[in-house]
């Protein structure tokens, strides 16, 4: 037995150069490196589950009550990535869902909309009652002259230069 050793360490020698050898030592730390530390930043990505179970598909009854509670979060003036997020779905899985089972989702209730009507309440305030012209509004508020003036049409509303007032429109 010790005769088949001796002649095999000496075919391996043969055939390996030193720069092999050396190539050889290099592979053999780099596994025993990822055997030893491991991959934390695979693990912290989720590429490496380490025998975690996979999620289970969502049922029906699970997807209806995350629109449910979607849409409540939603039409109780959160925005829609935030309820998303709390719900554990993307906002455009969270959309189809409310869609899908009748769940409205407010359309006045977008962060777009809530921060235009709050801007158009504070341009009223600011040109009837304190008198302001709309180009110094604008600045305070800090947008555009045309901005403010299609929001206030949008809601019925017109900027009337000569007298300096927002009026209703008829």
């Amino acid at each position: 037995m010790g005769h088949d050793l001796k002649e095999g360490y000496d075919m391996l020698d043969a055939q390996l150069t030193p720069a092999q050898f050396r190539q050889n030592i290099g592979r053999n730390k780099f596994l025993h490196d990822c055997k030893t530390k491991g991959f934390p930043r695979l693990r912290k990505l989720g590429q490496i589950t380490d025998g975690e179970p996979i999620p289970e598909p969502q049922t029906n009854d699970n997807r209806r009550s995350i629109a449910a509670m979607g849409s409540v979060l939603v039409n109780d003036g959160l925005h829609v990535s935030k309820a998303a997020e709390r719900c554990g779905v993307s906002v455009v899985s969270l959309k189809h869902y409310c869609k899908r089972f009748g769940f409205g989702l407010d359309p006045e209730m977008t962060r777009r909309d809530r921060v235009t009507s709050a801007m158009c309440a504070e341009a009223i305030r600011l040109v009837n009652d304190d008198g302001l012209r709309l180009s110094p509004v604008a600045k305070k508020l800090g947008t555009t002259c045309p901005h403010i003036s299609n929001s206030l049409q949008r809601r019925g509303y017109k900027y009337n230069a000569r007298t300096v007032k927002i009026e209703r429109v008829k």
